[in-house]
């Protein structure tokens, strides 16, 4: 994990305060004897931005991260929003793989073939490879952000993949519905509810950690 801490150029910011809170969670800076790098930047002023890339590639090297873009894609809704002329359009970042026109895919709960692949400055691509964006046309419905991309064998596979995850969902609201964390850990503790299907999303890995654990210290 790279941190970056934002906002430098605001007056009476504490790059300190930022750096204690995340310890907590176990994220201890490098300054501080531990091993997390944590860069101050400013996005305001583009200050910092050159150092957060530079440790960004040395962290990569030094663990040898790498994507293997010779494999079905796997990737991101950044996100998404519903186009008078092209429907359902999703930014996608590409964690791994490679993403083709034509192929089928599901998006979270829904599911369709890329029909366009485009860059941001509106260039027509054919494939998007590893750390790429683009925005891409094809889906059945508009995705959420924070939503998995992931290729599939074929257009039933598709459907049948996003099928499965709306019913999870749809199961997981039920579950949830009325009731808040506390009173699904008290159910659970008595026995009145033995299984428990929970969907998570969160904007980012450190923030899906936290509450994991949160809900792992609940149910001790």
């Amino acid at each position: 994990i790279i941190v970056a801490i934002n906002k430098m150029d605001k007056p009476g910011c504490n790059p300190d305060k930022v750096k204690r809170e995340l310890s907590e969670y176990g994220l201890l800076p490098e300054d501080w004897s531990g091993d997390t790098i944590m860069v101050p930047i400013s996005a305001l002023k583009k200050e910092g931005i050159d150092k957060l890339l530079e440790m960004v590639l040395v962290v990569a090297e030094m663990q040898n991260l790498k994507a293997n873009p010779n494999r079905p894609a796997v990737g991101t809704v950044v996100e998404a929003h519903l186009d008078p002329n092209f429907g359902p359009v999703a930014t996608i970042l590409i964690n791994t793989g490679t993403l083709h026109v034509a192929d089928p895919i599901v998006v979270g709960a829904t599911h369709g073939r890329v029909k366009l692949l485009r860059d941001h400055q509106g260039k027509r691509l054919q494939s998007i490879g590893p750390s790429d964006v683009a925005q891409m046309v094809g889906m059945s419905a508009t995705p959420q952000a924070g939503d998995m991309l992931q290729v599939t064998k074929n257009d039933r596979e598709g459907r049948q993949k996003s099928e499965e995850i709306h019913a999870l969902v749809q199961e997981g609201k039920m579950h949830g519905m009325g009731m808040g964390l506390g009173e699904i850990v008290e159910q659970i503790k008595v026995g009145q509810l033995k299984t428990v299907k929970v969907v998570i999303k969160a904007d980012t890995k450190g923030s899906l950690e936290a509450i994991l654990e949160s809900i792992a210290k609940e149910l001790k």
